[in-house]
C-alpha cells in the first residue's frame, strides 16, 4: 500500500514563489490584508545556517501560502520569514474579511504537522504570529529595471504590522484590527487583547481583538 506525504516537498533551489502581479490601473480598493511571519526567526538562522534555513523557509512557504490561495487570497510580497497577503471582494462566497481570518486559522492548524516534519529534521518547532486589517489601501505598479514591482499603501498596512508586533509573547496568535472584525460576518470567537503600555502610542486608539477561532454552530463548506 503506497502512502502519501503529509506535506509537499520543499520547493527547489532557484525556484522562488511567483507573486501576484496586477494589471489594473492604480487606485484605492478595500480590501483585507494578512501579515504573517515566523517568531524568532533569527535565532533560527543562527542555528541552523543560511542554506538549511533557506530550505525551510520554502518549506513553509509553500504550506502557508496553499492555504491563503484557498480561500482566494493573493500573496503580494515576501518578506524575510513571512508574506503580506491580500483579499479583496469575490463575486458569491464570503466577504474578504471572513476569508482572510479562515485562511489564518488553517494556516494555524497547519502548522502542527508541518512542526511534526521540522521536528523531526531540525529538532526545532516553528512559532508564527498573524495580523488582519481591512480598509481602503492604493495599489500600483513601478518599474524597477526590466521588472514590475507592486505597491500597496495606506494606513491599513501600518496596521497590520503592528499588530505582528503585539504577538511576541502570544505563540501562534492571531490579532484582528476593529475594521476587520466588523467586516467579518461568519460568527468567530474573539477577545479584546490588552495592549501593553509601550504599544499603545504606535497603535493609539485601536483596539485590538485575537481571533481564537470559529464557533462550533458555523457550517463551512469544504472547511
Amino acid at each position: 500500500m503506497s502512502t502519501q506525504p503529509l506535506l509537499p516537498p520543499p520547493l527547489p533551489l532557484g525556484s522562488g514563489l511567483r507573486l501576484v502581479r496586477r494589471s489594473a490601473p492604480p487606485g484605492l480598493r478595500r480590501m483585507t490584508l494578512l501579515a504573517l511571519d515566523i517568531r524568532g526567526f533569527s535565532a533560527i538562522l543562527r542555528r541552523l545556517g543560511s542554506l538549511a534555513a533557506l530550505l525551510l523557509l520554502q518549506r513553509f512557504f509553500r504550506v502557508m501560502t496553499e492555504a491563503v490561495c484557498r480561500r482566494g487570497g493573493q500573496v503580494e510580497k515576501i518578506l524575510g520569514d513571512g508574506f503580506l497577503a491580500l483579499f479583496e471582494e469575490l463575486p458569491g462566497g464570503f466577504g474578504h474579511a471572513d476569508r482572510a481570518a479562515l485562511s489564518a486559522l488553517d494556516m494555524r492548524r497547519r502548522l502542527e504537522p508541518l512542526n511534526r516534519i521540522v521536528a523531526a529534521e531540525h529538532g526545532l518547532s516553528l512559532r508564527i504570529g498573524c495580523g488582519i486589517q481591512t480598509g481602503e489601501v492604493a495599489c500600483g505598479e513601478f518599474a524597477v529595471g526590466r521588472r514590475l514591482e507592486t505597491a500597496v499603501i495606506g494606513e491599513p498596512v501600518n496596521s497590520v504590522f503592528r499588530l505582528q508586533r503585539l504577538l511576541r509573547t502570544i505563540p501562534d496568535g492571531i490579532l484582528l484590527g476593529p475594521a476587520a472584525l466588523e467586516a467579518a460576518c461568519l460568527p468567530f470567537e474573539v477577545k479584546p487583547l490588552d495592549v501593553p503600555p509601550n504599544m499603545r502610542r504606535a497603535l493609539g486608539h485601536l483596539i485590538v481583538y485575537q481571533l481564537l477561532g470559529l464557533r462550533r454552530e458555523a457550517k463551512l463548506p469544504g472547511a
